[in-house]
């Protein structure tokens, strides 16, 4: 078994470190929440990068994670920018992490699953 196939065998193990992001629910010891733990909801995304290679890495797919990329760029991108320009107007810092953490999760899971739903679509 080569090492590809092992980590792949991995990728769905991997994607259950994303219910740690739960633990941003809890309470931090002086009673406030705790948001950082939000950005392991980002570990769900290697249940989509299971399904995506479990077939095999084609041109096709490769092209299609290249699109995936391009918007995700935009995305975060934007997300910066959107970061900085609460932190400029005095937002409370947990609010610019709750912002940051679920922002990052979600745009590390859209990634994948914008690669899936290019490659269904060109079928």
């Amino acid at each position: 078994m080569t090492k590809g196939q092992r980590l792949l065998r991995l990728f769905p193990w991997f994607s259950l470190l994303g219910f740690f992001g739960f633990l941003g629910l809890l309470p931090k010891f002086n009673g406030h929440p705790s948001y950082f733990f939000f950005i392991f909801f980002g570990f769900f995304a290697f249940f989509f990068y299971y399904h995506l290679e479990k077939d095999g890495v084609d041109e096709r797919l490769l092209e299609n994670r290249k699109r995936a990329a391009a918007v995700m760029l935009s995305f975060f991108t934007l997300l910066s920018f959107a970061l900085l320009f609460l932190l400029d107007r005095q937002v409370p810092a947990d609010t610019v992490l709750l912002v940051g953490s679920l922002g990052y999760a979600t745009g590390f899971v859209l990634a994948p699953a914008l690669t899936l739903f290019f490659d269904r679509k060109a079928d």
